[in-house]
């Protein structure tokens, strides 16, 4: 009977060490989860602010530039699989995604911006943007 009472207590120790085991992994990957998630939303949040910054300095240097100023602007249909809204308004270029929106200040050209092809131009001293 002695035999019985060792062999139950190591199956409860074994369960518990298990229980314990168990508890730890998935900490373990419930950290590991946030962090990704974390890391994902920022490296979104560094793409949308790459787009903007880039693209707003492609409209100023055709504002800057003489006439006859020509240039393709290609913008990526997503943002790591996110898709994006971008457009221009007053003097502001308004990128939007699920997560935020960015602003940018921009002089205001004829035309608006798309994702795709872009094309940019200068001519009588007003920047075109897809005419």
């Amino acid at each position: 009977m002695g035999l019985h009472l060792k062999k139950g207590q190591i199956a409860m120790e074994f369960m518990i060490m298990f229980g314990f085991a168990a508890f730890l992994l998935i900490l373990f990957l419930s950290i590991t989860l946030s962090r990704t998630i974390d890391f994902n939303a920022q490296r979104q949040s560094s793409l949308i602010k790459d787009l903007a910054l880039g693209t707003q300095k492609e409209i100023n240097l055709a504002f800057e530039s003489r006439d006859g100023y020509y240039h393709e602007l290609k913008l990526p249909e997503t943002l790591l699989g996110i898709d994006y809204s971008i457009t221009i308004s007053d003097n502001l270029l308004i990128i939007n995604s699920t997560k935020e929106q960015i602003d940018v200040i921009v002089p205001k050209p004829q035309g608006n911006i798309k994702k795709g092809l872009n094309i940019i131009k200068k001519e009588g001293g007003i920047v075109y943007i897809n005419p």
